[in-house]
């Protein structure tokens, strides 16, 4: 199901012919897990609506290749994967959030901040009117992740309710920017 590969292909009368396939990687541990195969196929029907034809697409192919094998060794939690690989792939399609300061005043951070998951943007305890609270540490793991080299972004750290925040808080914006549903992720929630 979710075999990576690298394909010999040719073209064919206006079509395309396989003519070799030699499997790299093929995730079989994921196999183990329900849950973990379902997020997987979250991942997968996220890349199918995002990521761009006939373009370059090797940033999305590394983020889903990190995430599927970080999720298939349980080397990261399930939650810091999933909410990296939903701001990622929606900043690479250019949904970053703006996340850099109150976009009313300007301010950097405080304890708490609000988090507008219709458009991305953050706001201060004194201009934050509507959005999600959230402690000012899931602000600095949403910057961490949409701002650090893509190399490092699933190194940090957050304590359960924190990382249960910002789990949530990644799922929301996700499902506001592209306005639909995602059978993949009921199925994951149902588990």
């Amino acid at each position: 199901l979710f075999a990576f590969s690298d394909l010999g292909i040719k073209e064919s009368r206006g079509s395309y012919i396989i003519e070799a396939a030699k499997p790299k990687e093929v995730f079989f541990n994921l196999r183990n897990d329900v849950k973990k195969i379902a997020l997987a196929q979250y991942f997968a029907e996220l890349c199918e609506t995002l990521a761009p034809e006939k373009e370059n697409t090797e940033e999305y192919l590394k983020l889903i290749l990190n995430s599927l094998m970080l999720l298939m060794n349980d080397k990261r939690d399930e939650k810091i994967i999933k909410s990296v690989f939903e701001l990622s792939i929606l900043s690479l399609s250019g949904y970053m959030p703006n996340i850099i300061a109150c976009d009313e005043c300007g301010k950097y951070e405080d304890e708490f901040m609000f988090f507008d998951t219709s458009n991305g943007n953050i706001f201060c305890e004194n201009c934050g009117k509507f959005g999600m609270k959230v402690p000012v540490s899931v602000i600095s793991a949403v910057r961490y992740i949409v701002l650090s080299d893509r190399q490092k972004i699933f190194n940090f750290n957050l304590n359960e309710t924190n990382l249960n925040t910002l789990s949530d808080l990644t799922e929301k914006y996700t499902l506001s920017v592209l306005q639909r549903r995602f059978k993949t992720l009921d199925f994951y929630h149902v588990l």
